[in-house]
């Protein structure tokens, strides 16, 4: 039969060996974030091996953006940022192109096509990895309102351009006559 010291050791062993793997398993780091229009969003992240990065956006007003900047440094050679995806979907499917190092530190920029978000929206941009050395993540942005389409003015400036043509007429002959 096992002391008590040393059943608390085994129970304390046993429970670190079980615990310890969830613990070193892959984290989902979550950045929440609201957005109005003319707005510059810059935000920064490390990617850890294993790590799902992801930048949640929620727009507060219609927005338009035309694109999304990304890079990623890192004190590694150019095979970790090849090995990053990232993308506004899973799994993303996006890379830094092109990438480049001097043998101890690297960079890689990447961009991702915008588009209009309407107010309400949920939106997100990911960032996965097969790294193997810790990598720096930066996202930049700007948010613009959404215009009014031209053609919908149109429709209402025709029909009152003409209510002013007629009364313009009728009234030139009533002065006439």
């Amino acid at each position: 039969m096992l002391s008590h010291g040393k059943a608390f050791l085994l129970a304390t062993a046993t429970a670190t060996a079980i615990f310890f793997p969830v613990c070193s398993q892959a984290a989902t780091i979550l950045r929440l974030n609201a957005l109005t229009a003319n707005q510059t969003f810059t935000g920064a992240e490390v990617i850890r091996p294993g790590d799902t990065l992801e930048f949640r956006f929620t727009a507060l007003e219609d927005l338009m953006i035309d694109a999304f900047s990304l890079s990623g440094t890192g004190n590694n050679t150019e095979a970790d940022l090849r090995d990053i995806r990232f993308g506004l979907t899973l799994p993303p499917t996006g890379f830094f192109n092109p990438v480049s190092s001097d043998g101890t530190a690297a960079a890689g920029i990447g961009f991702l096509t915008g588009g209009t978000f309407l107010m309400g929206s949920v939106f997100s941009i990911y960032f996965q990895d097969g790294i193997s050395d810790d990598v720096g993540i930066t996202l930049s942005f700007r948010t613009d309102p959404v215009a009014v389409p031209l053609p919908a003015a149109g429709l209402l400036l025709a029909p009152m351009m003409g209510l002013a043509g007629v009364v313009a007429r009728r009234r030139r002959k009533a002065l006439a006559g």
